[in-house]
């Protein structure tokens, strides 16, 4: 995205867009914390960011790193709340200098809305549900907080956990051969792992593959002769051949096998530093 702070025409609407960061609340919002993937169709710059609040026009965005943008500027963005997956068209409506993003949808196809809709359903009933419970005073907030952490992960499509697991479960660089499995159209793409932790891990294809995120796969591989296979979601493209696998739905056992693994690579790097 560039960076600039000027109006312009947008080319879609007409409309004067304007980076003051005021939103349109002709439609209701709905607080959230659900992890996204911000694509500006400009020049291709993808960026990892956390949907804060939702309406059926658009939303607000804060991207994990430092994000140039300017108003008008055409992107999209993928996103999994309460078991809908979707990637939708919008324009940059302002933009804050740093990280803070709005975004106005474009039009949608009849399907788009109609999960958008169901969307904004669920997080209309979970802020209700929040509501009663707050008017039940002091004596309901026990239950209260049990209810919204029941909540979260079904309405932001386990985004906060994401976002929890990126800051505590630091990764372990790592050269191994793997291959990734896509569930729904079968195949094997052969990979090379460069990073694991607890929560995914990054692979480099050996040949040219687009994967779409919110794909859901199976990342083989081995360590010193130990085979490991573990269910996840593509979170993103990177660098040329490069994508992000999001663990999901992993077992206990895979998990203590991952934790074992990774414990093994940190110890040797510390005896690597060490020497």
């Amino acid at each position: 995205m560039q960076s600039g702070g000027a109006e312009r025409d947008a080319d879609e609407s007409g409309e004067r867009l304007k980076e003051t960061g005021r939103e349109r609340r002709k439609n209701p919002r709905y607080e959230t914390q659900t992890d996204s993937i911000v694509l500006a169709l400009d020049n291709k710059t993808e960026v990892h960011g956390r949907i804060e609040n939702l309406s059926v026009s658009g939303c607000r965005v804060e991207v994990e790193d430092l994000c140039p943008a300017v108003a008008g500027a055409q992107i999209e963005i993928a996103f999994k709340i309460s078991r809908e997956a979707l990637r939708l068209s919008g324009l940059v409506q302002w933009f804050d200098g740093r990280q803070q993003i709005g975004i106005r949808f474009k039009a949608m196809s009849d399907g788009e809305k109609l999960a958008l809709n169901e969307v904004m359903a669920a997080l209309a009933a979970a802020k209700a549900l929040r509501a009663d419970q707050e008017s039940a005073g002091v004596e309901g907030a026990p239950q209260k907080r049990k209810e919204e952490k029941a909540m979260e992960p079904a309405l932001a499509g386990q985004g906060a956990e994401r976002n929890r697991e990126r800051r505590h479960h630091p990764r372990q660089k790592m050269h191994s051969v793997a291959a990734i499995y896509p569930i729904e159209h079968g195949g094997k793409l052969n990979a090379w792992i460069l990073n694991l932790s607890l929560g995914g891990c990054r692979l480099r294809l050996e040949t040219d593959a687009l994967i779409d995120v919110q794909v859901r796969v199976e990342v083989g591989f081995f360590f010193e002769g130990m085979p490991f296979r573990v269910g996840g979601m593509v979170q993103g493209n990177y660098a040329k051949q490069e994508v992000g696998i999001k663990f999901v739905d992993v077992s206990e056992r895979n998990r203590k096998r991952l934790e074992d693994l990774i414990a093994e690579l940190q110890d040797r790097d510390r005896e690597a530093k060490g020497n």
